[in-house]
């Protein structure tokens, strides 16, 4: 953004770099890193305050203001245009309008501008394997359910066996049930990324490694198992994601689990104590111990 700040009867010009694509599953995201960034040039000899904010109708009930950035007289320094998005279950991917404002002194914008944008629907991923975690919470009610369900048929057992092998059972039980009726379907070639919710995994009985990956660590994460995504880059470009998954056991009980210390991965908690974590390869559909070795 371009705008020369001068007093009533001067002409101000405002023009807009637009750095980032929406995408709406990825809310929190553009409420921390701007998705648009410009100058704003104080042609002023005295200290004022500009106020950014934009709208994009698609996404947004109405304005939203990023934080107000002091300019010295004379000076020049970039304005960071954040969004929050209201509306994140759009279904299809199009170019919007997106407006843009200053302000200076008050509230009311001194001049605006509109840039198309383009929004992706909802199932769209930056590809960033991090992020995958938002697909992870949006179904928590549902994920939930599932996992609650399932375990709950297995209570008798559970209640017999030992209570540090409580997680590392409940993983491999809610695996063994998840993958039933799954089926390996690849994504069809597309311009962008596309991620399935966990319910509509569920519902289609399929997906792809990342689809695959985010249905399994949302049944776990839901009832609180951590887990953490995994992101093997090939140098044909072909990449590929699938999990480790937090026993809560020390490495001295590794045992209880497995005598193959290549089979697991030891990593600290926020206390700093080290705990055992396993690979579970989610696109291979046939039992827990095999997921596990290949993985």
């Amino acid at each position: 953004v371009v705008v020369k700040i001068q007093r009533p009867g001067i002409k101000k010009l405002i023009d807009v770099d637009i750095k980032d694509d929406i995408y709406p599953t990825l809310n929190d995201i553009f409420m921390h890193k701007p998705f648009a960034i410009g100058k704003v040039v104080n042609l002023t000899n005295k200290i004022i305050e500009v106020r950014p904010s934009c709208l994009i109708k698609k996404i947004n009930d109405e304005v939203v203001y990023s934080p107000d950035v002091k300019l010295l007289p004379y000076d020049t320094v970039e304005v960071p245009y954040y969004i929050f998005i209201n509306n994140s279950l759009i279904t299809k991917r199009e170019i919007s309008q997106a407006e843009f404002f200053v302000s200076v002194d008050d509230l009311e914008p001194e001049d605006k501008i509109q840039k198309p944008i383009l929004i992706n629907d909802k199932n769209s991923w930056d590809g960033s394997v991090s992020n995958l975690a938002y697909f992870v919470r949006s179904d928590f009610e549902f994920s939930s359910n599932y996992s609650k369900n399932i375990l709950q048929s297995f209570k008798n057992y559970l209640d017999t066996i030992n209570p540090e092998l409580l997680i590392f059972n409940q993983v491999k039980i809610l695996f063994e049930n998840f993958i039933k009726e799954m089926n390996y379907v690849a994504d069809p070639r597309a311009s962008v990324e596309h991620v399935q919710f966990p319910n509509e995994t569920i519902k289609l009985k399929g997906g792809d490694c990342d689809d695959l990956s985010v249905c399994f660590a949302s049944l776990l994460e839901s009832i609180g198992i951590q887990t953490a995504f995994v992101d093997y880059k090939n140098p044909d470009g072909i990449s590929h994601v699938n999990l480790l998954i937090n026993t809560n056991l020390s490495p001295l009980q590794m045992n209880l689990i497995t005598n193959n210390d290549s089979k697991i991965v030891i990593r600290k908690n926020i206390d700093g104590k080290d705990e055992i974590w396993i690979p579970i390869e989610t696109t291979c559909l046939k039992d827990f111990d095999t997921a596990w070795n290949i993985a």
